[in-house]
C-alpha cells in the first residue's frame, strides 16, 4: 500500500480499493480478470447507448442523465447483437463502474491504445464535473463514456473496454530533472539502434521529456483512408486487412504535411522502457510542438517496453491549418508519475520494439515495413 506520498495507485492498491468493505471503485457485478492493469483500471461499457449527435458537458450542478434525455435516439446493447456506431456521430454510454472518492483522491482517464489507434475519440463524463476525463476528490456517482468514431464506423458490445482510469492521491508528477536522473540510472529512453540515449541529449520540459518524430524510415506512418464503408468490430483481434483501412506513407523528401481533419499514425525516434516504480502519460496537446493533436491514448504502464524498449505510436490529427513536420521534430511530451508498489508490470498487446497498428488488424507490425 502507498505510504502517504503522492502516487498513482498500482495494481496492488487498485485490488484493495475494489474488494474491501467500503470500496472506492464500485461496480454492479463482479470485476473481471484482466480489468486491473499495472497502474490503471479498464472501465467497461454498460448496455444503454444514447445517440447524441454532439458533444456536451454537464454544468457544475447538472447530471449526465439529464443531458442524455435530449438524445436523438437510443438503443440497448447485447452480446449477441453488437451495436453499430456511425462515423462522425457522438454517443454516450453509461459505464458499469462508478466512484466514491475520499478527500484527496482524484481520477483521470485515457483511451486504451486500441481505441486511440483506430481513431475512436472517447472521453469521460461525470455528474457535476464540467470537464472531460477528470473526476475531483469526494466525487460519488456514475461514470459515462462519450464515443465518437472519427475515421471508421465501429461495432461495440456490453463489457467492452475502450478507456482506462488512474487513481491518485495528489500530484505525483516528476520534474524533467528528476526524469533525467532516473534515466541516467535506468536508461528509460533508447535510440533506434537499441543504444541508451545519453542524458544530455534529452530535451527536458518542466515536467517530463519531449519525444521526436521518426520520418527517416521507408514507411514513416499510416493515414486513415477516407470514406471506408466497412466497420471495425472493436472486440475482434487480428481480423482485418490493414490496407482496407490504412494508406502507408512513404518517406517524404521534404517533410510531412499534416492536413486538417486527417488522421495519422506516426512513430517516435525514441523507444521507451519504463521502470516498475513509475508510469508514463503523453499529453494530447502541446502548443509548443505544433497545431495538431499528438496523442489520444496517453497511459504507459510500469514495465512498458521491457528490456529493449518499444517505439511509441502517436495518434495524430491535424487541426485548423496544415502543419509540416520534419524528421526529428519534437512531437509530444511524455510526463512521468510515481506509482505505489507494482505486483505485475505491463503485459499488454504491444511488446515488439517497432511500431504497430491496433490489435484488430492482421500483419500489424509488417505494414510499417516495405
Amino acid at each position: 500500500m502507498f505510504n502517504g506520498d503522492p502516487v498513482v495507485f498500482s495494481d496492488i492498491d487498485l485490488s484493495a480499493i475494489i474488494t474491501g468493505k467500503a470500496p472506492i471503485i464500485t461496480k454492479g457485478d463482479a470485476f473481471v480478470p484482466g480489468q486491473i492493469q499495472a497502474a490503471s483500471l479498464d472501465l467497461t461499457l454498460g448496455s444503454e447507448v444514447f445517440g447524441m449527435g454532439f458533444a456536451s458537458l454537464p454544468r457544475s450542478d447538472g447530471r449526465v442523465a439529464d443531458l442524455v434525455k435530449g438524445c436523438q435516439y437510443s438503443f440497448t446493447l447485447n452480446r449477441d447483437q453488437p451495436g453499430f456506431l456511425h462515423r462522425g456521430y457522438t454517443y454516450v454510454v453509461p459505464l458499469n463502474e462508478g466512484l466514491r472518492l475520499p478527500e484527496g483522491f482524484s481520477a483521470k482517464f485515457s483511451p486504451k491504445s486500441s481505441s486511440g489507434r483506430t481513431d475512436v475519440f472517447v472521453r469521460i463524463l461525470a455528474d457535476g464535473v464540467p470537464r472531460f476525463d477528470y473526476v475531483p476528490e469526494r466525487y460519488q456517482g456514475s461514470l459515462y463514456l462519450e464515443i465518437t468514431p472519427l475515421s471508421f464506423p465501429i461495432f461495440i458490445r456490453p463489457g467492452l473496454s475502450l478507456v482506462q482510469m488512474r487513481i491518485c492521491n495528489g500530484d505525483a508528477r516528476l520534474s524533467g530533472k528528476d526524469v533525467a536522473i532516473m534515466h541516467s540510472h535506468e536508461g528509460i529512453f533508447v535510440g533506434k539502434e537499441g543504444k541508451t540515449i545519453m542524458a544530455h541529449d534529452l530535451k527536458l520540459g518542466e515536467y517530463g521529456v519531449y519525444m521526436h518524430v521518426d520520418l527517416d524510415r521507408e514507411i514513416v506512418g499510416l493515414m486513415s483512408r477516407a470514406n471506408v464503408a466497412s466497420a471495425l468490430s472493436l472486440f475482434e483481434e487480428e481480423a482485418y486487412d490493414p490496407y482496407e483501412f490504412w494508406e502507408p506513407i512513404l518517406r517524404p523528401r521534404n517533410g510531412l504535411t499534416l492536413n486538417p481533419d486527417r488522421f495519422y499514425l506516426l512513430s517516435t525516434k525514441e523507444r521507451v522502457r519504463i521502470p516498475k516504480y513509475i508510469c508514463g502519460d503523453i499529453a494530447p496537446y502541446d502548443v509548443s510542438t505544433g497545431e495538431f493533436r499528438a496523442h489520444y491514448a496517453g497511459f504507459f504502464d510500469p514495465g512498458f517496453g521491457g528490456e529493449n524498449g518499444i517505439t511509441s505510436v502517436l495518434e495524430v490529427r491535424g487541426r485548423e491549418v496544415p502543419h509540416r513536420l520534419f524528421d526529428n521534430d519534437p512531437i509530444c511530451l511524455m510526463n512521468f508519475e510515481r506509482v505505489s508498489q507494482v505486483a505485475k508490470p505491463y503485459d499488454g498487446h504491444y511488446k515488439n520494439s517497432g511500431p504497430s497498428l491496433s490489435k484488430h488488424f492482421k500483419k500489424r507490425y509488417e505494414v510499417w515495413e516495405l
